[in-house]
């Protein structure tokens, strides 16, 4: 079959969607398919064939489809906002520009998030099916970082129950995300169907195996790896407060957070104010996660919501390296508490102060927590598996 996997996000980029389709395309491609990415491009500013072959800029029509939706909206609805407006160019800017592949090529079309499920459900040739993976809750997401007014939050919510809906079969990589959706959006039963993302793990072994690039000197003292892009959603305010705390009790640790974003600048403040000095290091972006992973004690991951099954997780699981991470979403379907790592209360600092006081202290649990996790991980969390059940 020849298959296109479209995304209105970014790739290549840094985070969980660029490995779900790097992984699920070079599975298909293992078992003799023909795969291209369909995607914007990095800032925004042009959609793209990830391999090069085809490449759209947005502005010229970008700009029509503004002044037409804004003349049009203008004179026949009312209470249409600012951010609703933008939305509508967006999706529709990407709609046109799929417009311009020669999708009747293609034998299955499947999308990676509702924006890009509704503008490709609207192109798709007639008897090209249409599957969908949804990785996170959207308007949960957005709901994190702010209040909504009450036009933008029924805009949004109406945006993910359409993307849902518009798709032949939906996916998501956690049975919570499944849960919340249907409930959420009252979707028929068997609307939604559940596949844990998985990876490459011989790749990832190879890739743990070489020494990560300059680190902070750790001093004899055990590393805790915070491998999350700086976003309020991510919770590491919460850890920044815990990991103050902990420096009341201890001095035999340091702190790498790594990954940027949005909330990296707020989050340096917050680490001057705490006095954590060397405890605590911003790496920034990453891309040898894999070998920081090798050179940690402990992996933590204070989310205050996932979508489904972190690449974070994964990959420390892989390591063989114990998880301190929040009991919300899809994490305790991958962590049991105790058994391949320890759960606490999202936003909670003295409970995951508590828990990597508990690790730091107690060498043989630390060990055995990450002995079991890497027994687990081998297990389920195969590429082959993934792709087979996609």
């Amino acid at each position: 079959m020849k298959v296109l996997l479209a995304t209105y996000w970014s790739l290549p980029h840094v985070g969980g969607i660029n490995s779900y389709v790097a992984v699920l395309k070079s599975g298909l491609e293992s078992l003799g398919h023909q795969v291209d990415v369909f995607a914007h491009g990095p800032g925004k500013t042009y959609f793209h064939l990830t391999d090069g072959s085809r490449v759209i800029g947005k502005a010229g029509f970008k700009d029509l489809i503004s002044r037409r939706v804004a003349a049009r909206y203008r004179r026949h609805v009312s209470g249409i906002t600012t951010m609703i407006q933008l939305h509508e160019v967006e999706r529709y800017t990407l709609e046109m520009a799929a417009a311009h592949l020669d999708l009747k090529e293609y034998d299955i079309i499947h999308t990676q998030d509702v924006i890009a499920t509704c503008a490709l459900s609207r192109v798709r040739p007639r008897g090209v099916p249409l599957v969908s993976t949804i990785h996170g809750p959207l308007l949960r997401e957005r709901l994190l970082r702010a209040p909504l007014a009450e036009a933008n939050r029924r805009y949004l919510a109406l945006e993910e129950r359409l993307g849902l809906l518009s798709a032949d079969q939906a996916m998501t990589p956690s049975y919570w995300l499944r849960a919340t959706l249907q409930r959420d959006y009252a979707l028929p039963p068997g609307a939604i169907a559940v596949v844990h993302s998985g990876l490459d793990i011989d790749t990832f072994l190879q890739r743990a195996a070489r020494p990560p690039r300059p680190v902070p000197d750790r001093r004899s003292r055990k590393v805790i790896l915070c491998p999350a892009r700086c976003t309020l959603v991510k919770g590491h305010r919460h850890l920044l407060a815990a990991l103050s705390l902990l420096a009341r009790r201890r001095r035999d640790f340091v702190c790498w957070l790594a990954g940027d974003g949005p909330t990296r600048r707020a989050l340096e403040r917050q680490a001057r104010g705490l006095r954590l000095g060397d405890r605590l290091a911003f790496l920034g972006a990453r891309d040898d996660v894999p070998a920081l992973l090798t050179a940690s004690d402990i992996v933590v991951l204070p989310s205050l919501l996932e979508g489904g099954v972190p690449y974070a997780v994964q990959e420390a699981q892989i390591a063989g390296k114990p998880v301190v991470a929040s009991r919300v979403s899809g994490l305790p379907e991958i962590i049991q508490d105790g058994e391949t790592g320890l759960l606490v209360a999202p936003g909670n600092a003295r409970a995951l102060a508590s828990s990597l006081d508990r690790l730091l202290t107690d060498d043989s649990l630390r060990r055995s927590l990450g002995s079991r996790a890497r027994t687990w991980a081998h297990e389920r969390w195969s590429s082959t598996r993934m792709v087979t059940e996609t």
